[in-house]
């Protein structure tokens, strides 16, 4: 900035006009004020170019944002009970915008590293699972949105618990976890055994049909 200053110290006048503006004719008397004057004009170039020359590229500051936590867990009955936290849904997509932000572990839970301040719609998606939004609000910190309940037998993937749904589900019933017809995700609490604790999962569904309000 001193470099820029002593430039337009240079080339204007007090009043801001450019001193150099008009021809002039050249008196010879007066060579040394030329001489003077071509010294500061080159002077004040060069500081430009090398004042220039040290610019660094700029960069924008990082928008700073805050961990977003929360965990799904099957929903145990129509009423909107969750099972329980043995009972996690694993490989539940959080989207927003479109984009997949976090996915559900082992364990249910879910973190968004670094989301900005702001109000958000996300989306929960579950491949054997309905579908549901939530609310996420972060302001000055991080956030622990809790537990969510996700219908999880919807295997088919639309908007009712039926047939097709339970043929899935029959297929696996009664297998454990070293059979080859032992399906995960019928195993609603990961015990390595698909039995009549799973089973009371799916049956607390099966014939429904689904709609947002499940979610309350």
């Amino acid at each position: 900035m001193n470099a820029l200053a002593a430039a337009v110290d240079v080339a204007t006048t007090g009043n801001g006009d450019y001193a150099h503006k008009d021809a002039a004719t050249y008196v010879p008397a007066d060579k040394d004020n030329y001489t003077a004057n071509l010294s500061a004009c080159f002077t004040a170039y060069k500081n430009l170019v090398d004042a220039e020359n040290s610019l660094e590229e700029g960069t924008t500051a990082p928008s700073e944002g805050f961990a977003v936590t929360g965990k799904v867990l099957a929903l145990a009955n129509t009423s909107g009970k969750v099972a329980g936290n043995a009972f996690t849904v694993v490989g539940c997509d959080v989207i927003i915008n479109g984009e997949t932000v976090a996915t559900t572990g082992q364990d249910g839970t879910f973190t968004i590293p670094s989301l900005a301040a702001g109000k958000y719609t996300a989306t929960l998606s579950y491949q054997y699972g309905y579908d549901r939004n939530i609310t996420i609000e972060v302001k000055d910190g991080n956030v622990d949105l809790g537990s969510f309940g996700m219908v999880a037998c919807n295997f088919k993937k639309d908007a009712s618990i039926d047939a097709s749904d339970f043929s899935a589900y029959k297929r696996a019933t009664g297998k454990k976890s070293t059979d080859s017809a032992y399906n995960a995700a019928c195993d609603f609490n990961h015990d390595g055994s698909i039995d009549a604790t799973d089973y009371s999962i799916y049956k607390a569904f099966s014939g429904k049909n689904l709609s947002d309000a499940i979610y309350g």
